[in-house]
């Protein structure tokens, strides 16, 4: 059984184990520039904007009961650590993304050729995929990239997409009660002492974003950060912060927002459609918060 309508000429690609792409809608094949430009920086982010070594290992051991040969597996979004993952096992794989400059640009980036990959450019929403159909599904940070009105309808979809006893495993940012505004001073003053290396970019970038704004608004927009601290920079010379910006540019598209919620609140999203078997965080997470990411293994309800 195929996990979607296929022509009878794609079919026999997938058969035959190519890399085949499905175009199920007519948006142009122009490549978008906020996603390009986070392929193009690929390179320079580092965790927590791409899964570190510890989250990859404890991603493969909570999805290694799934991952039998001839395991169907969707993949939500194009992330290579994840696809490298996937492709150390005798499964098949549908990577679904709604920007085909993500699935075709990150192909760079993986070390191992991808096995069994069909490729799906289509938004996540409106993915024609087979219901009970997936033993597993894997996405890191997918949930914020939409906004709150589609979280619902994206949750319960995956839930219809896998089979009963199959999986959904998914780093989710989430805010803890624990958590505090951290100022641009702080934040100036923690990083401009440090080495000015892909850590430290990325510390500055990240941290910046997510917790330089009143914890309980929940969005976070890198456009604001960047307005908040350009402020603080018309006032304050920091010749060392000035320099850490000119080495890495703009770590992310400046009209990225990301949608998010307090832990408790996650917590009851999540469990109108899954059974959390378990959630664990890097505890060298490269973040002021180091558990505000959270890989979540979650059961089919």
């Amino acid at each position: 059984m195929a996990p979607f309508s296929l022509s009878r000429k794609l079919r026999k690609a997938a058969q035959n184990g190519k890399l085949i792409m499905i175009m199920n809608n007519q948006q142009s094949r122009k490549i978008q520039r906020p996603w390009q430009d986070l392929v193009n920086n690929w390179d320079i982010l580092a965790s927590p904007g791409r899964p570190s070594v510890w989250e990859i290992k404890l991603y493969e051991q909570w999805a290694k009961p799934h991952l039998r040969k001839g395991a169907n597996v969707l993949l939500l979004g194009s992330t290579p650590e994840l696809r490298d993952m996937l492709a150390k096992h005798d499964c098949k794989v549908v990577v679904v993304d709604n920007n085909l400059s993500m699935i075709e640009g990150m192909v760079k980036y993986v070390k191992r050729k991808p096995k069994n990959e069909i490729w799906v450019k289509t938004d996540w929403l409106k993915a024609p995929l087979k219901e009970k159909y997936f033993d597993l599904v894997l996405g890191d940070f997918v949930l914020s990239n939409l906004p709150y009105t589609a979280h619902d309808q994206f949750l319960k979809r995956i839930k219809n997409w896998l089979k009963p006893n199959g999986s959904f495993i998914t780093r989710i940012e989430s805010f803890k009660d624990y958590y505090q505004t951290m100022s641009i001073a702080k934040l100036v003053k923690l990083c401009r002492n440090k080495p000015f290396d892909k850590k430290t970019i990325n510390y500055f970038w990240n941290s910046g974003n997510w917790f330089t704004r009143p914890i309980k608004t929940k969005e976070a927009a890198i456009g604001e950060f960047w307005q908040k601290l350009q402020r603080y920079l018309a006032k304050n010379k920091e010749p060392k912060i000035r320099r850490l910006l000119e080495k890495s540019g703009f770590l992310f598209p400046l009209d990225k927002v990301w949608f998010t919620y307090m832990e408790k609140d996650l917590t009851k999203l999540l469990n109108k459609y899954f059974v959390l078997s378990n959630k664990k965080n890097d505890p060298k997470l490269n973040m002021y918060y180091p558990d505000y990411g959270e890989i979540y293994r979650l059961k089919h309800k």
